[in-house]
């Protein structure tokens, strides 16, 4: 299985460089792998929690950008849900 490279929960793009990538965190088996139990994955979590808060307090959090597709996605997402969301309601 192949990990993600992270300082303290947020993802670096590779091993060769310390700059960290924006808006991007990771914790659990996309961290260090297949390995651990729950309590594992609660401390890799809290530790990547705590990244956020800090970048979010500093006003340095920053949203991964989304590509036209991403966005698009997402769009149709909503409007799934939206409808969903409707025709459940009218039935009652």
């Amino acid at each position: 299985m192949h990990t993600l490279v992270d300082i303290r929960g947020i993802v670096v793009p590779s091993s060769d460089d310390a700059q960290t990538k924006d808006g991007l965190y990771v914790f659990g088996w996309l961290k260090r792998g297949p390995t651990g139990i729950i309590a594992t994955n609660l401390s890799d979590a809290e530790e990547t929690v705590a990244s956020i808060s800090e970048d979010f307090v500093k006003k340095e959090l920053k949203l991964p950008r989304q590509s036209q597709a991403e966005k698009d996605l997402v769009g149709y997402w909503k409007i799934g849900a939206f409808l969903l969301l409707h025709s459940v309601i009218g039935k009652r």
